[in-house]
């Protein structure tokens, strides 16, 4: 939807080409009848500066809930409200800094924190590369972590206060406006290039004609699609370089919010060492809705 609404605005003729039958892709928004609001079944956060989305935001006239609240943790079965303080910290951010060479995180921990003294630290960085960036610790760079935590940071998380649900509609309207043409259901196999012209065909049968084809499917997908042989290494390539994780993301529904008194009316987020370790709430509203996260390999 950005890059359809990009070049529409710049005056060219476009085509989407949408494989479900709604628009957003990994934001998905559930009916209001299922969790009694507007709940996430994809993507939920604002995480960070977000330029582009937030401005987005602005011009569709959303606003953002900062995500405030206090987190809990769960161990042996005792509750205890947590600042999720992580040991050691000191000591791991001067050896992430004096780092030269890149290695996936896992190998990081092992050679520089290997002793059983540091335990706690290791569960705790493998947990946030796992549930945060959902990416497999023996995989991830351990450059790239040290950017997001020591460099921009994680930043201000947030909500879109009225859900990304209006975000998306916004982008669809915009997009009409602008005259692009939408497609549901159209679920491209492959895209055969020739003579300065693009092919592309659809599993039910449609095929369109273009000057160009711009690829915006999540890289899990993109090897579903028989590309023209000059792209098939940059589409390789650019798998095995940037990466993907799993998730599973679960969303309980209660007829009241019990937890509040077991641990405080404010709970945002709850820690555990379970099997689904996370776990959160939608405070400051007070939808009586779990959300449990799992990501990574476990995932």
């Amino acid at each position: 939807l950005m890059v359809a609404r990009a070049l529409a605005r710049g005056g060219k003729r476009i085509i989407l080409l949408e494989a479900r039958n709604r628009a957003g892709g990994r934001i998905d928004v559930l009916p209001e009848s299922e969790f009694g609001y507007a709940a996430e079944a994809g993507a939920e956060f604002v995480h960070g500066a977000a330029h582009h989305t937030r401005d987005v935001m602005r011009e569709a006239g959303l606003s953002l809930t900062v995500l405030d609240g206090t987190g809990w943790q769960a161990e042996n079965g005792v509750l205890s409200s947590s600042q999720r303080v992580t040991p050691n910290a000191d000591e791991f951010r001067r050896e992430l800094i004096a780092l030269k060479q890149d290695l996936p995180v896992a190998e990081f921990l092992a050679r520089h924190f290997g002793d059983p003294r540091y335990a706690e630290l290791r569960y705790a960085i493998t947990r946030m590369v796992e549930g945060y960036d959902a990416a497999d610790p023996s995989r991830a760079s351990t450059f790239a972590l040290r950017e997001e935590w020591m460099g921009r940071g994680l930043g201000q998380q947030g909500r879109i206060a009225e859900g990304y649900g209006p975000l998306i509609a916004f982008l669809l309207d915009d997009c009409r406006r602008l005259g692009v043409a939408v497609y549901w259901g159209a679920v491209v196999t492959s895209i055969d290039a020739a003579q300065a012209k693009v092919t592309v065909r659809c599993r039910d049968g449609r095929f369109f004609a273009a000057d160009a084809a711009i690829l915006t499917v999540p890289l899990p997908l993109l090897g579903s699609i028989a590309l023209p042989e000059a792209a098939k290494d940059v589409a390789a390539a650019a798998i095995a370089d940037i990466g993907f994780g799993n998730v599973v993301k679960i969303l309980l529904r209660f007829s009241s919010n019990w937890w509040a008194a077991r641990t405080s009316p404010d709970m945002s987020f709850l820690f555990s060492r379970a099997a689904v370790p996370t776990w959160w709430t939608q405070h400051p509203d007070v939808h009586p809705v779990l959300t449990g996260w799992l990501a990574g390999p476990r995932a």
